[in-house]
């Protein structure tokens, strides 16, 4: 089985060049750099099966973000993998590629993404989609954040003072952005997307778009049936302090023995010998 995997990056340059030559031993690898980033094109891994795009400007939850994964997904398609690995610059494989390519060629009519609809979540979910939201700002100085914070509450009182509601004829699925794909799937998205212009508009003015993107364009080409609880990540959402938490050392008892194929996220400047740990269990 060809696998391609889709890697969204922009800090860390050591710790990117590590998780790019260690997949692409045995992937294509296609990487997207933040356009924000200091990261350079050229610095990163030079190899036949390694490519490299910064074309947007990505920040949390955005639809840049989801358009640097389509950005991906179009280059990589026609080269005719079986499966699309979705991950980020800070993810660490926890299996060897040998076992991840097994994985996937036993597993190769399975989606691994998750989904729920947005009516059945019961934490307000829709509201991200049927109120105007302001957009995640580009940067992260705390001024920009607060000034989001204040922006995003005044439209959410205009939007209920004025009952304003945006309306759509389809339903919204959520779930992680980062996912496992079959041909098939990556296909239909693409098709969704070519075929309906309007849809990537739609996400505007949208909450953590990244979040409900791909699900709904999926549900829309019938693979609503293929959603899973959760994806093939190890992702602390409770320990903190950072949420998610950024792993470290002490997490390795629970990595090590954890049944998925990758986790997020390490930082090199926050614990380098957890990565360290988990690359040296990999070698054969």
């Amino acid at each position: 089985m060809k696998i391609a995997v889709l890697v969204l990056a922009h800090k860390n340059l050591g710790q990117l060049n590590r998780l790019v030559s260690h997949l692409a031993q045995d992937f294509d690898v296609y990487v997207h750099i933040d356009k924000k980033s200091s990261i350079k094109v050229g610095q990163v891994v030079q190899s036949p099966n390694v490519f490299v795009h910064k074309k947007f400007k990505i920040s949390w939850g955005s639809l840049e973000m989801v358009k640097a994964t389509l950005h991906l997904m179009k280059e990589s398609c026609s080269k005719g993998y079986g499966r699309y690995i979705v991950i980020s610059g800070q993810d660490l494989p926890l299996r060897n590629n040998k076992d991840i390519r097994d994985f996937f060629s036993e597993n190769n009519s399975s989606e691994f993404i998750s989904g729920l609809n947005l009516k059945f979540w019961d934490k307000g979910g829709l509201e991200r989609v049927e109120y105007f939201h302001a957009p995640s700002p580009v940067g992260s100085h705390g001024l920009i954040r607060t000034n989001r914070l204040v922006l995003n509450y005044s439209m959410n009182l205009a939007n209920r003072a004025l009952g304003v509601k945006r309306q759509s004829n389809w339903d919204f699925y959520c779930g992680s952005n980062w996912f496992d794909l079959s041909s098939r799937a990556v296909e239909a998205i693409l098709r969704h997307v070519s075929s309906n212009p309007e849809f990537i508009k739609r996400f505007r003015w949208t909450a953590c778009c990244d979040e409900i993107f791909f699900q709904t364009a999926l549900a829309l080409q019938g693979f609503e049936d293929k959603f899973q609880p959760s994806p093939l990540r190890y992702i602390d959402w409770k320990t903190g302090p950072e949420h998610p938490r950024t792993l470290r050392q002490s997490d390795l008892n629970e990595l090590v023995h954890s049944e998925m194929l990758f986790a997020r996220k390490f930082d090199q400047t926050v614990d380098p010998d957890i990565i360290d740990a988990l690359y040296a269990r990999l070698q054969p």
